[in-house]
């Protein structure tokens, strides 16, 4: 069921027009929804609850006219478009709809760019749920300008964990959203093992958990927003292998 989730959710992002062209895809599919006003509010819906829980589209959606005369490839629209996030944004800047070339980190060019303020993280009015996550860990790569900078002292030894850190928590919150979301990080890496020892009395990083309960109220209100309390109390999740619950 997850996989049949998967592919219905790549098969509506995907580009139509190469093949039969804008006029007789995305026009003529406009027009079915618009013509159904109950039809075009769900869809409407739909679109809405994705870019609440995952992040804005890459691409134009059927909620206005196609343009039939447009050029670019992202003003070109889908019935349900992948969604932008940081990354993607910074792949697209350095690579535009090229295929990134065989052995580009992005995930350290992603790491680079944000201690060098070439990349921002911080959500803009129109961020969903996952620019909000991204967010919380923003400290893990530049803890000199969390509010509690000026009472710590980290060694580079000490930075370099908390840059692996941002690493596998990047990866795992994108591995959350991996069906809406544009584009793949290209590289991964195996995480050392790691001998923790309690020694510390206070936590060095307050502002990542601070940033991280803002974004579990973003989507609190986000889900709120999409459904009632009786609704979410009652929902229950899709578990691989086993019957839903």
């Amino acid at each position: 069921e997850l996989g049949a989730v998967w592919l219905q959710d790549r098969f509506l992002q995907q580009e139509y027009e190469p093949v039969y062209g804008l006029t007789a895809t995305m026009v003529p599919l406009h027009r079915a929804l618009a013509s159904h006003p109950r039809l075009m509010e769900q869809y409407a819906e739909r679109l809405s609850f994705v870019r609440n829980i995952t992040n804005p589209f890459r691409h134009p959606t059927l909620e206005v006219p196609p343009n039939p005369n447009a050029k670019q490839y992202y003003d070109r629209p889908r019935i349900f478009p992948p969604s932008i996030s940081a990354e993607t944004s910074l792949a697209l800047k350095l690579f535009g709809n090229k295929p990134i070339p065989p052995g580009f980190d992005l995930m350290k060019e992603l790491v680079q760019s944000v201690r060098e303020g070439k990349v921002s993280l911080e959500p803009s009015s129109k961020s969903g749920w996952y620019d909000h996550c991204v967010y919380a860990l923003e400290p893990l790569l530049l803890p000199e300008k969390a509010q509690e900078a000026p009472k710590l002292k980290l060694s580079e030894r000490y930075r370099e964990e908390l840059v692996a850190l941002f690493k596998s928590l990047l990866s795992f919150t994108r591995e959350t959203h991996t069906t809406q979301l544009a584009y793949t990080l290209v590289s991964f890496f195996h995480c050392p093992k790691l001998k923790l020892f309690p020694e510390l009395t206070v936590e060095p990083l307050a502002t990542y958990y601070g940033r991280r309960a803002d974004a579990y109220q973003f989507v609190r209100e986000a889900l709120t927003s999409h459904f009632s309390v009786s609704e979410l109390s009652s929902s229950q999740r899709l578990v691989f292998g086993q019957p839903n619950g």
